[in-house]
């Protein structure tokens, strides 16, 4: 084999499928032949706007969520796999030295590395990744195994709000409301169940909805983004969460919380947005307005025990199988609402 192919982001809506030269891995470095990848709403929101602030500088390999065979393994490579074995590639791998990494908050390091390429047959993995390198447990269907990363996201952000989660008790029961029933709002739908919140769901798609209610949530809005769906719902959660990844999402669920209350901005917006705040609301009802972003290497591992317990839940959200070549219709499926998130099929092991 002299060749392989991965699709490479040009600009906005401009993506090639190309033909590189086949890798082979230096002394600190591993080969990863990829087995599946998923589609997810960053990379549609890359595929939109030609790039993204953090990760994607185009003209550059695509795509994030993966799951290989490690080959040719560089002797200064230690993931502790040995060469043949099935593993899931964290995105991202910060270097555990600056000042936000030693305080534990490694998704906020200052030197995050990010690795892309997802959407093709090989990827080469540089030596800082090694400890980005996770078996894929047994039992667990590898596409779903790709699921790890944006759950690692969820999970991070329960993390986050554990202490004040652990004020309620079954008496005092918490309440949430969540926009956005894409997949990252109904895994966080399901991880809130799992701690005894009552959750309302919001999103214009009634088909998202019935999914948010069959994971987890007791109620939910069919929101059209006219203010007046949402005005029965103004100022009575004790957690509000936009996962929507709109400015429209994030307004609402400011308007959303009760005092004492905390407001989640989950899903990411480009830059320049302006959030108009009531200050006064902010203030005297003592409400936490809070983003949250990415994910912690400790959460990796127990994103992969938790898709192994819930594998139901994971295939609602992985809802369509394509080949490598069909990214383009994946990423239509996508931005249409015909599919959660898309498997690519790329080589079998």
């Amino acid at each position: 084999m002299n060749s392989f192919k991965q699709w490479q982001l040009n600009g906005a809506r401009n993506i090639e499928l190309v033909e590189r030269p086949f890798p082979s891995a230096s002394d600190e470095e591993a080969r990863l032949a990829i087995e599946y990848a998923t589609t997810c709403g960053t990379d549609l929101k890359a595929f939109q706007a030609g790039g993204h602030a953090r990760m994607l500088t185009p003209p550059c390999p695509f795509g994030h969520e993966m799951v290989g065979t490690l080959e040719d393994v560089g002797p200064n490579f230690d993931t502790g796999l040995a060469q043949g074995s099935r593993v899931i590639v964290s995105n991202s791998s910060p270097c555990l030295r600056c000042r936000p990494c030693q305080l534990g908050r490694e998704n906020l390091c200052t030197d995050q590395r990010y690795i892309n390429g997802a959407f093709g047959e090989q990827l080469l993995l540089p030596a800082r990744f090694a400890r980005s390198v996770h078996s894929c447990p047994d039992g667990l269907a590898p596409e779903l195994a790709c699921l790890a990363e944006p759950l690692a996201c969820a999970l991070h952000c329960i993390e986050e709000l554990g202490p004040s989660l652990d004020r309620f008790t079954d008496d005092t029961c918490a309440r949430a409301i969540v926009m956005g029933a894409g997949p990252l709002g109904l895994l966080l739908i399901a991880l809130l169940r799992e701690h005894g919140v009552e959750t309302v769901s919001v999103d214009p798609n009634p088909e998202r909805l019935r999914l948010a209610i069959k994971v987890g949530a007791r109620s939910s809005v069919l929101y059209h983004r006219v203010l007046d769906d949402l005005h029965d719902h103004r100022e009575r959660y004790d957690f509000s969460l936009d996962a929507s990844g709109t400015i429209q999402g994030w307004r609402n669920a400011t308007s959303c919380v009760a005092p004492g209350g905390e407001v989640v901005l989950f899903g990411g917006i480009p830059g320049g947005g302006d959030l108009p705040i009531d200050s006064h609301r902010i203030h005297y009802g003592e409400i936490l307005v809070r983003g949250l972003y990415h994910h912690r290497p400790a959460l990796f591992p127990k994103a992969l025990a938790w898709l192994v317990e819930n594998q139901t839940i994971a295939r609602l959200l992985v809802s369509t199988m394509r080949p490598l070549e069909q990214l383009p219709e994946a990423l239509d499926d996508m931005e249409n609402r015909r599919a959660f998130k898309v498997a690519l099929r790329i080589t079998d092991r």
